[in-house]
C-alpha cells in the first residue's frame, strides 16, 4: 500500500514507523518563558527545536551539503508512505540545560518530556514525546509515542557550533541559538502510537484496504487504522482519498459489474452503499 489520502482536519490514532533525519535550530527560554541562553552553569530552562536550515557561520565541523529534513521508510497504520520532506518541531519546559550537560529532568529529578510533532508532506501530523540526555554537543534522544512505542536517536550540535561558542558559554547572555542535526529510526521496532491529525493530502494513494463500518481505513485494532466510519482514511485504488472520490470509484465499479452481469456485482454494489453512508456521516 502507498500514500495516504485523508480528509482535511480529521483526527485518529496514528501508528508511525520511519527513519527521519532532522536539521534545524534550537533556541532556549528561562523558567518564565523569556528568551535566554545556555551557560556553563546548569539551569532549569526550556527549549524549542524547529526544523530548517541550521545556523552557524563558522562551524567547528564541516556541515552537510544538503541539510533537508526528511523521513524515509515511513508507514502509517501499516500503510507505506512515499519518502519525502518533513517538518519537525519540539517544545519543552523544566529541563536541566547547560553547555556541558542536558537532561529532560526538572530540579526535583522528575522526567519532563518535550512535546513534538512530525508533519509529513501529505499533511499527516504525527505527535511524539522527546526525552534528552546529553554531554556537550552530543545528545542522546528517546522519541516516544504519546500512547505507546519508543525509538532511540541522536542529535549533534558539533557541525553547527561556531568557534566562538565556548566563549559564549562563559557568561551572559550565553548561547541563545544552536544549529543541529538529529536522527532516529524505528522502522525495525515498535511504532510510535498517539492521537495525530490528518491534514489535506497532497496526493492520492493506491491499493488501500477497506475498513469496517464504512471507513476506508484499514483494520480496527490499535495502530491498524481508523475504523467505524472514521473520516480519516487510507486511500484505496487510485488518486484521491476523500469519501467523494472513493464513492465515485465504487459507483463506477458497481455499474460495470451490473452491466457485465458479474457474480461480484452484489458485493461490489454493497461496498458502494457503505461508502455512501460514510460520506453522509462525514457531512453531519
Amino acid at each position: 500500500m502507498s500514500g495516504l489520502g485523508p480528509i482535511s482536519g480529521a483526527s485518529a490514532d496514528i501508528a508511525f514507523k520511519g527513519n527521519c533525519t532532522v536539521y534545524g535550530n534550537a533556541t532556549f527560554q528561562d523558567s518564565s518563558g523569556n528568551p535566554s541562553g545556555l551557560t556553563g552553569q546548569p539551569q532549569t530552562m526550556g527549549y524549542s527545536f524547529v526544523s530548517g536550515v541550521p545556523t552557524g557561520s563558522n562551524p567547528l565541523d564541516p556541515p552537510d551539503a544538503n541539510p533537508q529534513t526528511n523521513c524515509t521508510g515511513v508507514t502509517l497504520n501499516g500503510s507505506s508512505v512515499p519518502d519525502g520532506p518533513a517538518t519537525v518541531s519540539v517544545k519543552a519546559v523544566n529541563q536541566t540545560l547547560s553547555c556541558e550537560f542536558s537532561s529532560s529532568t526538572d530540579s526535583s529529578g522528575n522526567t519532563t518530556d518535550g512535546d513534538g510533532t512530525i508533519t509529513l508532506a501529505n499533511g499527516v501530523a504525527v505527535p511524539f514525546k522527546l526525552e534528552i540526555m546529553g554531554v556537550a554537543t552530543e545528545v542522546n534522544l528517546t522519541v516516544k509515542g504519546p500512547t505507546a512505542g519508543s525509538a532511540s536517536g541522536h542529535a549533534s550540535f558539533a557541525q553547527y557550533s561556531d568557534s566562538n561558542t565556548p566563549s559564549e558559554c562563559n557568561g551572559p547572555p550565553g548561547v541563545q541559538k544552536l544549529g543541529f542535526k538529529a536522527t532516529f529510526d524505528n522502522t525495525g521496532g515498535n511504532p510510535l502510537v498517539g492521537p495525530g491529525s490528518y491534514g489535506q493530502s497532497g496526493g492520492g494513494g493506491s491499493s488501500g484496504s477497506g475498513g469496517s463500518g464504512g471507513s476506508t481505513g484499514s483494520g480496527s485494532s490499535p495502530g491498524a487504522g481508523p475504523s467505524g466510519g472514521s473520516t480519516a482514511s487510507v486511500a484505496s485504488s487510485g488518486g484521491g482519498g476523500t469519501h467523494r472520490d472513493v464513492l465515485k470509484r465504487a459507483k463506477t465499479k458497481c455499474k460495470k459489474a451490473k452491466k457485465g452481469k458479474k457474480k461480484k456485482a452484489k458485493s461490489t454494489c454493497k461496498k458502494a452503499k457503505k461508502h455512501k453512508k460514510a460520506k453522509k456521516k462525514h457531512r453531519k
